[in-house]
Protein backbone atom coordinates (compact mmCIF):
# COMPACT_ATOMS: atom_id res chain seq x y z
CA UNK A 1 0.00 0.00 0.00
CA UNK A 2 2.78 2.81 1.13
CA UNK A 3 4.72 2.31 -2.40
CA UNK A 4 1.83 1.50 -4.82
CA UNK A 5 -0.77 3.66 -3.45
CA UNK A 6 0.43 6.36 -1.37
CA UNK A 7 3.51 6.94 -2.97
CA UNK A 8 1.98 6.68 -6.17
CA UNK A 9 -0.63 10.01 -4.98
CA UNK A 10 2.70 11.70 -3.14
CA UNK A 11 4.27 11.91 -6.90
CA UNK A 12 0.76 12.93 -8.54
CA UNK A 13 0.50 15.80 -6.11
CA UNK A 14 4.24 16.92 -6.73
CA UNK A 15 4.04 16.80 -10.60
CA UNK A 16 0.21 17.71 -11.63
CA UNK A 17 1.29 20.97 -10.79
CA UNK A 18 3.69 21.01 -13.43
CA UNK A 19 2.18 19.96 -16.11
CA UNK A 20 1.27 22.73 -18.95
CA UNK A 21 -2.08 23.58 -20.25
CA UNK A 22 -2.86 20.83 -22.89
CA UNK A 23 -0.35 18.55 -21.35
CA UNK A 24 -0.76 15.05 -22.23
CA UNK A 25 1.02 11.49 -21.79
CA UNK A 26 2.72 10.38 -24.99
CA UNK A 27 1.15 7.63 -26.69
CA UNK A 28 2.94 4.16 -27.15
CA UNK A 29 3.23 4.69 -31.14
CA UNK A 30 4.22 7.97 -31.17
CA UNK A 31 6.99 8.06 -28.88
CA UNK A 32 9.95 7.89 -31.33
CA UNK A 33 8.11 11.13 -33.04
CA UNK A 34 8.29 13.00 -29.83
CA UNK A 35 11.51 12.47 -29.23
CA UNK A 36 10.93 9.93 -26.16
CA UNK A 37 12.55 6.49 -25.85
CA UNK A 38 10.52 3.37 -26.05
CA UNK A 39 12.47 2.25 -22.96
CA UNK A 40 10.75 3.91 -19.57
CA UNK A 41 12.86 3.25 -17.60
CA UNK A 42 15.40 6.27 -18.46
CA UNK A 43 12.18 8.32 -18.48
CA UNK A 44 11.45 6.89 -15.01
CA UNK A 45 15.13 8.35 -13.94
CA UNK A 46 14.38 11.55 -15.91
CA UNK A 47 11.54 12.30 -13.01
CA UNK A 48 13.92 11.38 -10.55
CA UNK A 49 16.37 13.90 -11.65
CA UNK A 50 13.91 16.23 -11.97
CA UNK A 51 12.41 15.62 -9.22
CA UNK A 52 15.57 15.80 -6.95
CA UNK A 53 16.44 19.30 -7.99
CA UNK A 54 12.62 20.20 -7.18
CA UNK A 55 13.18 18.65 -3.45
CA UNK A 56 16.31 20.42 -3.42
CA UNK A 57 15.35 24.05 -4.39
CA UNK A 58 12.24 23.20 -1.77
CA UNK A 59 14.20 22.35 1.12
CA UNK A 60 16.87 25.10 0.90
CA UNK A 61 13.45 27.83 0.82
CA UNK A 62 12.77 26.51 4.38
CA UNK A 63 14.72 28.12 7.08
CA UNK A 64 14.27 25.29 9.77
CA UNK A 65 16.19 23.09 7.26
CA UNK A 66 19.83 23.65 7.12
CA UNK A 67 22.75 22.09 5.32
CA UNK A 68 20.40 19.38 4.04
CA UNK A 69 21.69 18.38 0.05
CA UNK A 70 19.49 16.33 -2.50
CA UNK A 71 20.79 15.38 -5.49
CA UNK A 72 20.14 12.57 -8.29
CA UNK A 73 22.90 9.94 -9.27
CA UNK A 74 23.88 7.37 -11.62
CA UNK A 75 26.04 4.10 -10.70
CA UNK A 76 26.80 3.71 -14.47
CA UNK A 77 25.74 1.23 -16.55
CA UNK A 78 25.76 -2.14 -14.20
CA UNK A 79 26.50 -5.55 -14.95
CA UNK A 80 23.35 -6.85 -12.89
CA UNK A 81 20.30 -9.29 -13.31
CA UNK A 82 18.49 -6.71 -16.05
CA UNK A 83 21.16 -5.81 -17.90
CA UNK A 84 22.18 -9.50 -18.58
CA UNK A 85 20.63 -9.79 -21.09
CA UNK A 86 19.99 -7.00 -23.20
CA UNK A 87 21.80 -7.29 -26.47
CA UNK A 88 24.49 -5.73 -27.77
CA UNK A 89 22.90 -3.65 -30.44
CA UNK A 90 20.58 -1.99 -28.26
CA UNK A 91 23.69 -0.62 -25.44
CA UNK A 92 26.72 -1.24 -25.88
CA UNK A 93 27.64 -3.86 -23.71
CA UNK A 94 31.22 -2.99 -23.35
CA UNK A 95 30.85 -0.34 -21.14
CA UNK A 96 29.00 -2.77 -18.07
CA UNK A 97 30.95 -1.79 -14.56
CA UNK A 98 30.58 -3.79 -11.68
CA UNK A 99 28.54 -3.18 -8.72
CA UNK A 100 31.65 -2.02 -6.80
CA UNK A 101 32.51 0.21 -9.38
CA UNK A 102 28.50 1.54 -9.37
CA UNK A 103 28.47 2.11 -5.77
CA UNK A 104 31.22 5.17 -6.16
CA UNK A 105 28.90 7.79 -7.01
CA UNK A 106 26.10 7.18 -5.12
CA UNK A 107 28.40 6.52 -1.84
CA UNK A 108 30.32 9.66 -2.81
CA UNK A 109 27.44 11.55 -2.80
CA UNK A 110 25.67 10.36 0.63
CA UNK A 111 29.45 10.90 2.29
CA UNK A 112 29.92 14.20 1.56
CA UNK A 113 31.36 16.51 4.64
CA UNK A 114 29.11 18.32 6.70
CA UNK A 115 29.11 22.37 5.55
CA UNK A 116 29.42 21.54 2.03
CA UNK A 117 27.05 23.80 -0.08
CA UNK A 118 27.81 22.20 -3.60
CA UNK A 119 26.49 19.81 -5.24
CA UNK A 120 22.73 20.74 -4.52
CA UNK A 121 19.94 19.69 -6.71
CA UNK A 122 22.16 18.59 -9.19
CA UNK A 123 22.44 14.82 -11.66
CA UNK A 124 26.11 13.18 -10.68
CA UNK A 125 27.82 10.43 -12.59
CA UNK A 126 31.20 9.15 -12.04
CA UNK A 127 31.70 11.92 -9.54
CA UNK A 128 30.74 14.68 -11.96
CA UNK A 129 27.79 16.76 -11.94
CA UNK A 130 26.06 17.16 -15.66
CA UNK A 131 22.98 19.28 -16.85
CA UNK A 132 21.28 16.39 -17.68
CA UNK A 133 18.65 18.29 -19.59
CA UNK A 134 20.80 20.60 -21.50
CA UNK A 135 23.24 17.71 -22.38
CA UNK A 136 23.69 14.15 -24.02
CA UNK A 137 25.31 11.96 -20.53
CA UNK A 138 27.75 9.88 -22.28
CA UNK A 139 28.02 6.67 -20.07
CA UNK A 140 31.88 5.73 -20.79
CA UNK A 141 33.76 3.10 -18.50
Amino acid sequence: MEANFFGLISVCQSLIPLVRSGGRCCKTETNAANGWTTWSYGVSKLGVILLSKIQAEKISLDESRQNILVNACSPGFVQTDMTADLPETEHDVSIKITTVEGADTPVFVALLPPGVKEPNGQFLLRRKVYDFLNTDVIIQK
